[in-house]
């Protein structure tokens, strides 16, 4: 005789069901994170992420994302290579250290931010840019599976 699998109604329902579930936590946590992302933003010398921060969950995925077109300079430093620009507020924090804005410019031109050479933010990020285990990110996706292992075992 052949082999046949019949999938039930009850299994069908069973995987909507874990479906939602996954959803509404995810939803949870986003939310959750948002305002930890809030709370975790630097100041920084051209103006903090603080307020900035979109969070979406879209079926089964979370979105992250800031309105700053700089944010990720902001959360990961800048590496050498490049000059920042030379806004209004960097100028402003340059000559309220004494130095010469352009001195502090040339300086991350050809090392980088020292939190580009420390390696180390406050979300975890890295520079290929996944996320280390530590980040709050990473974090919240594991409390989603222990609910997730709650509900299933």
């Amino acid at each position: 005789m052949p082999f046949k699998l019949a999938v039930s109604n009850d299994l069908k329902n069973t995987s909507k069901s874990l479906l939602s579930a996954y959803k509404r936590a995810l939803k949870a946590e986003a939310r959750g994170l948002q305002a930890e992302l809030e709370r975790l933003s630097p100041k920084g010398v051209s103006g903090g992420l603080k307020g900035g921060w979109i969070v979406a969950v879209t079926g089964t995925t979370l979105r992250i994302s800031h309105k700053d077109k700089a944010a990720e300079f902001k959360i990961r430093g800048r590496g050498p290579g490049k000059q920042p620009p030379m806004s209004k507020q960097f100028v402003a924090w340059a000559r309220q250290q004494g130095i010469p804005p352009f001195a502090v410019a040339k300086h991350i031109a050809e090392k980088g931010t020292a939190r580009w050479r420390s390696r180390k933010n406050f979300l975890g990020l890295r520079r290929d840019g996944s996320l280390e285990p530590s980040s709050p990110i990473m974090k919240r996706f594991r409390k989603i599976e222990k609910i997730m292992e709650k509900l299933v075992l």
